[in-house]
């Protein structure tokens, strides 16, 4: 199972990766390959503007 990093937002903690494998629900999804997924790293874990980002968006 191998994940390429396509893009990473450090200031707010989102990375998107893109995959080489489809899953027995992706066999028939042409799109599954391109399809950029969303990880969120733990606010926590973000400087003081990427929390105040996330605290705005609540």
């Amino acid at each position: 199972m191998v994940h390429q990093l396509a893009e990473y937002d450090r200031e707010l903690g989102i990375s998107y990766w893109t995959k080489n494998y489809r899953t027995g629900i992706e066999l028939k999804d042409p799109e599954a390959l391109d399809r950029r997924y969303p990880y969120y790293d733990p606010i926590s874990t973000l400087g003081e503007a990427g929390q105040k980002w996330w605290t705005d968006q609540t």
